[in-house]
């Protein structure tokens, strides 16, 4: 729950020069706020997924030992 000094080093970024965003827990009752318009203003968010967690819970792996892996192929633009 905290930034690595040896990664910050590394990219040679001062911390003291940097704003860097809090690090929280991926579930919280305080730190995302709430919806501010539409039919759930006020619900508050209390907790994000990433993609790879999102398709998991999307398959229902709710179980120890499920995984989700999702391949993207290449697409000609």
């Amino acid at each position: 729950m905290q930034y690595s000094d040896e990664v910050l080093k590394f990219f040679e970024l001062d911390r003291t020069k940097l704003n860097l965003p809090e690090i929280v827990p991926s579930a919280s009752t305080t730190k995302y706020g709430a919806f501010a318009a539409g039919e759930l203003t006020g619900v508050k968010i209390t907790g994000v997924l990433g993609d790879q967690h999102a398709a998991l819970v999307g398959q229902k792996g709710f179980k120890p030992g499920y995984v989700a892996i999702l391949y993207q192929s290449p697409r000609r633009c």
